[in-house]
């Protein structure tokens, strides 16, 4: 899949803006993710950016197109170091924002952790499926 070059986006990208989730603008699922975090958390909080703006991977070349397509990434700040992926990125956006606040339970305990890492293992399947049979919305 190609990497976007739109103008008018790009002039609005802020990569200075931490933390920065990527999100797939091609993958429907994804896309309910992304509104739905918009409804619990104001926009100066967090900078939602389409996985396929090429800037991204000029401005953090620690980061590939193909990781950021088969799982969630979340930048905390401009190094490798303040990246967090997958459940951690999901744990994180739990226990962070106060709007989803009061799913933080999972995040608190070893049984909830686990629970929250399983959900976001299945439902990352369950994304990837449903890219690979929309002839659509293949990479």
């Amino acid at each position: 899949m190609e990497l976007l070059e739109d103008r008018k986006t790009a002039n609005t990208l802020n990569l200075e803006k931490f933390p920065i989730l990527l999100f797939d603008q091609k993958c429907s699922l994804c896309l309910r993710f992304k509104q739905s975090l918009e409804t619990f958390v104001d926009k100066d909080q967090i900078n939602l950016i389409s996985l396929y703006h090429q800037e991204i991977y000029q401005s953090f070349p620690f980061l590939t197109l193909d990781q950021c397509q088969h799982e969630l990434h979340l930048l905390l700040g401009p190094g490798v170091n303040e990246l967090l992926t997958g459940g951690d990125a999901l744990s994180h956006l739990i226990a962070t924002f106060p709007a989803v606040a009061k799913f933080s339970w999972l995040v608190e305990s070893g049984a909830g952790r686990k629970a929250v890492d399983f959900f976001y293992k299945t439902t990352n399947l369950y994304r990837e499926s449903l890219l690979n049979r929309c002839s659509g919305c293949k990479h």
